[in-house]
């Protein structure tokens, strides 16, 4: 009854229509500035046009209690107790000299961050900060997801089929929603979707940083 209760779970999110995606960087870029048209810089510094998504200082700072998870070359992860809440901080240093596809990819992570929260943001863990800090490191804070991972939970001998059920078509249905909106997850996966006692799924891992 679980599998059935799955059947098409991490493949039906995928099912989105094409022409709704960017197809290419210059496109990605256009619709970025398109829809922030205020994020245009009035200067030539090509990051001004973020100025909306700046915090002063720099991560170092704004992090500074936090423990070390993962730290790869100019990416990291790091883990922090933020309001008696476990958060954690994905991380990518960019650098003084951006080049045009990290530029392009900045935008589309801020805009990719917003456009998941504003349209369904019960569908990942509840955003705490995000944005770039003056020496151009992109970042993301979360709450860390609740619960454990979803094949530890179908291992659990009394799971409530109704509740599950429920749980997983409202999740099928939010990834589609942001899938037409082209939030796209690319690794869904056991390891990246949690569910609570309370039958609440969150789906963790949403952007890339480290790919840049």
């Amino acid at each position: 009854p679980v599998s059935i209760a799955l059947d098409g779970f991490f493949s039906s999110g995928l099912d989105h229509d094409p022409d709704a995606r960017p197809s290419n960087a210059g496109e990605l870029k256009n619709i970025f500035l398109d829809a922030k048209p205020n994020l245009q810089g009035v200067t030539e510094n090509k990051v001004d046009r973020f100025s909306r998504f700046r915090f002063k200082g720099h991560i170092s700072q704004r992090f500074q209690n936090a423990d070390k998870v993962k730290i790869i070359d100019n990416y990291g992860v790091l883990k922090r107790l933020h309001n008696k809440q476990e958060t954690f901080i994905k991380y990518i240093k960019l650098g003084e000299n951006i080049s045009d596809s990290d530029l392009i990819h900045v935008g589309r992570n801020l805009f990719n961050i917003e456009t998941l929260y504003s349209v369904c943001h019960t569908v990942a863990p509840n955003l705490i900060s995000h944005g770039i800090d003056q020496e151009n490191t992109l970042f993301m804070e979360t709450e860390v997801a609740k619960g454990i991972k979803l094949n530890l939970f179908l291992e659990k001998p009394n799971i409530e089929l109704s509740k599950f059920k429920n749980a997983t078509t409202n999740l099928l249905n939010d990834i589609k929603l942001l899938a037409s909106k082209g939030i796209i997850h690319n690794d869904i996966k056991n390891e990246h979707v949690f569910i609570d006692e309370e039958y609440s799924i969150k789906v963790i891992d949403w952007f890339d940083f480290q790919y840049f």
